[in-house]
Parts: structure tokens; C-alpha cells; sequence
């Protein structure tokens, strides 16, 4: 069993990262390295000049969506992630990037600005953005057919950038 699963790890070292040239083992890579080096790593910013603002995600049946939301604000404030949201607008659609600017892949997951919440769902994260006026949130693995809200309030109106980095996996199972 031991040697089965040795076997296993050479072999996932080999396909994610070749061989170290100087000690001849495998070579391993991070995963976000290698999302980003597949064209798998999209990245959606918007800017606000308000007293709050919201971007809403609505994944698909298929993907499996790995989102990092972070905030960057000239002002204290709340950030906010909430699951199951409803929208009676979803409001303008936002461009995501592929940050492999080479690649061609474009993503499937929808990205809105400004949406009219009707609904608020369920609050899953929560934080207080200081005086530095920065955060960077948790990495979520997204429900399929579920629409998330990305929400700052700042303490008072001023500008701030919201951020996603998201990448889509397929298949059958959590990814």
C-alpha cells in the first residue's frame, strides 16, 4: 500500500510541477500557481464613491466556484458575504479578467454591480475594516445555483474597491 501511494504522489509531482533539476524529485506547485498558469484565475474589481456597495455572484449549475472578496477603502467600515441572496435587479454586469492575459477562457459565473436586494439570505462572513481601510476575506467554495452578495458599508461615504479572485472548477464533486 505504502509503494502504491509513493507511486501516487511521484506521478501527481510530475503532472502539476516536472522534476527538480538538482535533486531529480518531483517538483510540486501551489495551486493558485497553477490556476493562475491553466488561465483558470479571473479577477473582478469595481470602484464606488458611496455610502455602500454590493456586487452580486450567481453561479451556474456546473462549476464549482472558489472565491477571495477583499475590500480596499479610503474608510473604516463592514464587509459582508451573504449566501443565498434574492435580487429583484440584478443591476450592471461586471467583466472579469482572465489574469492569464494570454488565455482565451472567459468565466461562466455571473458578476453584477448595484444589484436591488430584496433579500438578504444568510450573513457567512463578517468582518470590521479598520482605519487602513483594507481586508481580505476568506476563500469560499461557492454553492452551485446560489447567489452570493459581496457588501461594504463604509463608517461614511467615500471611495473603496471591491475585489474578487475567483476561479471555476468542473466536475462531480467539491473541487
Amino acid at each position: 500500500m505504502k509503494k502504491i501511494l509513493l507511486l501516487l504522489f511521484i506521478c501527481i509531482g510530475l503532472f502539476a510541477g516536472g522534476v527538480d533539476p538538482i535533486t531529480g524529485l518531483p517538483a510540486r506547485i501551489d495551486a493558485n500557481i497553477y490556476e493562475l498558469h491553466a488561465g483558470d484565475i479571473f479577477r473582478v474589481d469595481s470602484y464606488f464613491d458611496a455610502d455602500s456597495g454590493r456586487i452580486l455572484v450567481t453561479t451556474d449549475s456546473v462549476m464549482f466556484i472558489h472565491m477571495i472578496a477583499n475590500v480596499s477603502a479610503q474608510d473604516s467600515g463592514v464587509f459582508e458575504i451573504r449566501e443565498t441572496v434574492t435580487a429583484s435587479a440584478p443591476g450592471d454586469t461586471l467583466t472579469a479578467l482572465n489574469a492569464k492575459r494570454t488565455s482565451s477562457d472567459t468565466l461562466m459565473t455571473v458578476i453584477t454591480k448595484t444589484p436591488t436586494i430584496t433579500d438578504y439570505g444568510t450573513l457567512i462572513e463578517k468582518n470590521v475594516v479598520g482605519a487602513d481601510g483594507f481586508i481580505i476575506g476568506s476563500e469560499w467554495i461557492l454553492k452551485q445555483r446560489t447567489t452570493y452578495l459581496i457588501k461594504f458599508t463604509p463608517a461614511s461615504s467615500s471611495k473603496f474597491a471591491l475585489r474578487l479572485k475567483i476561479y471555476e472548477a468542473s466536475g462531480n464533486r467539491d473541487n
